[in-house]
């Protein structure tokens, strides 16, 4: 007869333990890794100039990946408007309209508005072209391989953390 005895069982099983109570937080990590890798993507990708002409950068300084309020794993990249009780809107509620989008005066027979030159201009209404980049941009980005990736260097990290390797 042989006995084995393994030292060290007790160690591992509570290092596994504490391992297993962290998947959300690592899965959240995951998911915002993604998300930022995503943004970064949309600004040098598809808001330096490529899809929106205005120079003055207000919107590449809007996006933000946020988590979504009381949502469990959810995360967004998007814009904030400034304008709303703390709601995040995304980009492409404007821009990603089929054939654009047409504003018309609410309170007044012409809109007024001041232009980038300093002139102030008036219209019945305005036509914002379509411009869809969040729709190009999410096609063309590697979700995939991101997400692989973040998971592997987020789960090596805790790993190493717990003492596990």
């Amino acid at each position: 007869m042989i006995k084995i005895t393994v030292e060290g069982v007790d160690e591992a099983k509570q290092a596994l333990t504490e391992f297993g109570k962290s998947a959300n937080s690592m899965l959240n990590r995951i998911l915002l890794t993604v998300a930022k890798a995503y943004k970064k993507s949309v600004i040098s990708n598809y808001l330096s100039g490529q899809y929106l002409k205005s120079e003055t950068g207000k919107t590449i300084k809007s996006m933000m990946a946020y988590r979504g309020k009381g949502e469990k794993n959810t995360y967004y990249v998007g814009s904030k408007i400034q304008n709303m009780k703390s709601a995040f809107v995304g980009l492409a509620n404007i821009y990603e309209h089929e054939g654009g989008v047409d504003i018309y005066p609410k309170n007044e027979k012409i809109l007024r508005f001041l232009t980038e030159d300093g002139q102030w201009r008036s219209s019945y209404h305005i036509h914002l072209p379509q411009h869809s980049f969040m729709t190009d941009s999410s096609n063309a980005f590697d979700f995939e391989g991101n997400f692989n990736t973040a998971t592997e260097t987020i789960i090596a990290k805790e790993i190493k953390k717990r003492g596990l390797e």
